[in-house]
């Protein structure tokens, strides 16, 4: 066992911007939409929308597939994905009750998955090297993964850029609790 830092957080089911709710998704008698006394902040027919549709996309659609993102100020499910005329019917059709956006994705999530399980296998090389990785996981547009490091610097990413030969790694700095960590054979 090496003692490292470490507090991995690598999402399977990538949904962003949801949660629970206590909130309506109209607001109450006499107080108008948009007002300052009322939010959206959590709609339950979108919450509704993007639970239904989230595990059928990440498991029917794993080729094109990326994430979803619930943006309540605009009360619109946005669905990341690479084109996938197939893909584009089945949302329609499941998520009819609420507004949704199709966006184009670089990369899917099994993708993304894929480059950080290759990062959370790589945590005691960076350790040996310096950097200290507190979290890692696919980022809900399919622009990458987002990897959490101690310094969160430019030279950690391009360090991590060139050992996985792509630029779809946006690194921030963050607080790592401390964690014991299997050595890497």
């Amino acid at each position: 066992m090496i003692r490292g830092w470490l507090g991995v957080v690598v999402a399977v089911g990538v949904l962003a911007g949801c949660g629970g709710s206590s909130a309506e998704a109209e607001p109450p008698p006499g107080i108008p939409f948009g007002s300052p006394t009322w939010s959206v902040q959590n709609d339950p027919g979108l919450t509704t929308a993007a639970d239904r549709l989230e595990p059928i996309l990440r498991l029917q659609f794993t080729d094109s597939y990326a994430g979803l993102v619930i943006e309540h100020e605009t009360r619109t499910l946005v669905v990341y994905r690479k084109p996938d005329a197939t893909l584009d019917e089945r949302v329609r059709a499941e998520a009819n009750d609420v507004n949704v956006v199709l966006r184009n994705a670089r990369l899917t999530l099994v993708e993304m998955q894929a480059l950080s399980d290759r990062v959370v296998a790589d945590i005691p090389y960076w350790a040996r090297r310096g950097i200290v990785i507190g979290s890692v996981g696919p980022m809900p547009d399919g622009s990458g993964i987002s990897v959490m490091t101690a310094n969160g610097s430019t030279s950690d990413r391009e360090s991590l850029a060139r050992r996985y030969a792509t630029d779809a790694i946006a690194i921030s700095a963050g607080t790592i609790v401390p964690a014991d960590i299997p050595a890497a054979g």
